[in-house]
């Protein structure tokens, strides 16, 4: 079928002994393709907000993404297949697809960029700030910002402090240093990158 502005579209087909399962390969991603997309791309802003991700919810969001990423490729690959012409507009159908490709790319240069992480520290700064100022006379607190912390303590001779998020990274300790004057100091189970500013992730070896 041809619209008024001549595009031809697919859409699931509705010809007798049509089967569900025909119907679902003939259009573009629906709407709980597109729910599920955004639901685990705000999870993964989460889990990649600190350094090596939160294990668990990395492993879930990482089988959720693959899932959706299949289901994708098998509509895109298998709608020529099973579609059928209708009469709405192509763009309709492209701005469906349009939206969940985009989501999926907006979680991945959010996530891979460190943005979530930059985003996460400069909410925890004023609280890492104060307890660095008087770090040997303040208790750690159960928090920083959105970060629960699970060991916290300062530089020593130099300003700033550094502090391990509960449940982050795998194979050895993961959080973040606050150091205004560079590069903090540290043995040689511990290693820095710098995040931004005064910012740097911290690895501790077991």
């Amino acid at each position: 079928m041809v619209d008024a502005t001549g595009n031809k579209a697919f859409k699931p087909g509705r010809t007798p002994g049509d089967s569900r399962f025909r119907r679902w390969f003939a259009g573009p991603p629906g709407w709980i393709v597109g729910v599920a997309a955004a639901v685990t791309a705000l999870f993964s802003l989460w889990t990649y907000s600190v350094p090596g991700g939160y294990v668990l919810p990395l492993l879930a969001t990482t089988s959720v993404w693959a899932l959706l990423l299949l289901a994708v490729g098998i509509k895109a690959v298998m709608q020529p297949v099973f579609g059928v012409r209708r009469g709405r507009p192509r763009w309709h159908d492209w701005a469906r697809w349009g939206a969940v490709l985009g989501i999926m790319v907006a979680a991945v240069g959010l996530t891979q960029s460190g943005a979530c992480m930059r985003a996460g520290t400069a909410w925890a700064e004023p609280a890492v700030a104060a307890y660095a100022a008087d770090a040997s006379a303040a208790e750690a607190p159960d928090r920083f910002g959105p970060y629960r912390v699970r060991r916290a303590e300062d530089l020593g001779d130099q300003a700033g402090a550094r502090f391990l998020v509960e449940g982050a990274g795998f194979l050895n300790d993961r959080g973040f240093a606050y150091s205004p004057d560079g590069t903090p100091p540290g043995s040689a189970d511990d290693a820095y990158e710098h995040l931004s500013g005064p910012w740097y992730t911290w690895t501790r070896d077991f």
